[in-house]
């Protein structure tokens, strides 16, 4: 039993885990992330054209302003979707490359050279996203550049969404779509925000219900 290529495989962990980080991160953000923003950019365009009949005040800096239609407020959420989700895809790009065959140090050494492509082919097949091989191997283990560049994609995504909606709780998106009321002060006492007869959001976050 050879330890290199009987244990190892030809594998080093300073190839693997910067591997396996990609995969992980990236199965999820086609699998999940995707799919929940197209849903909601989905609904967010529907409910822009419902409600476009609708004339309210604009607000800026918590004062009323000019005009705008409420189906025109929507397009602007479901626009925002829609540039995530095109980030999204830029992130998953830049995952895509894979450390694999590398082994220990970048050179490839004790393992087959075809290694890292083939690996990279395999895992395409089963998840059905686009991996390949890293086009150097020593950026690939000495960073993790396109860890960092999906990380700062959600970020931005997240700061640019719906204004209190960052964390995803449905209070929260209330308290957001509440701020379209034209009273500040009917606002923080938690009025219910009421559209055609049905309720279209309640705050129930304690700040706003003093």
């Amino acid at each position: 039993v050879h330890p290199n290529d009987h244990c190892n495989m030809g594998q080093s962990s300073n190839d693997t885990f910067p591997t396996a980080m990609n995969i992980a991160v990236a199965i999820e953000i086609q699998n999940k992330l995707i799919p929940s923003i197209e849903k909601l950019e989905s609904a967010l365009a529907q409910k822009a054209k419902d409600w476009d009949h609708i004339v309210k005040i604009g607000r800026t800096h918590l004062q009323d302003a000019t005009p705008i239609r409420l189906g025109q407020v929507f397009s602007g959420y479901a626009s925002q979707m829609t540039h995530a989700k095109a980030r999204a895809k830029q992130a998953l790009a830049a995952l895509g490359e894979l450390a694999i065959g590398g082994t220990a140090v970048g050179t490839g050494i004790n393992t087959h050279p075809d290694f890292g492509r083939v690996v990279a082919q395999e895992v395409s097949k089963k998840t059905g996203i686009a991996f390949r091989e890293a086009e150097n191997h020593f950026e690939a283990q000495a960073t993790r550049d396109a860890a960092v560049e999906a990380s700062g994609h959600a970020q931005e995504e997240w700061t640019r969404q719906i204004p209190s909606a960052r964390f995803g709780q449905p209070e929260e998106v209330a308290d957001a779509v509440l701020f379209l009321a034209s009273s500040l002060s009917n606002y923080i006492n938690g009025t219910t925000l009421v559209i055609d007869g049905g309720v279209a959001a309640r705050s129930s976050s304690p700040r706003f219900n003093q």
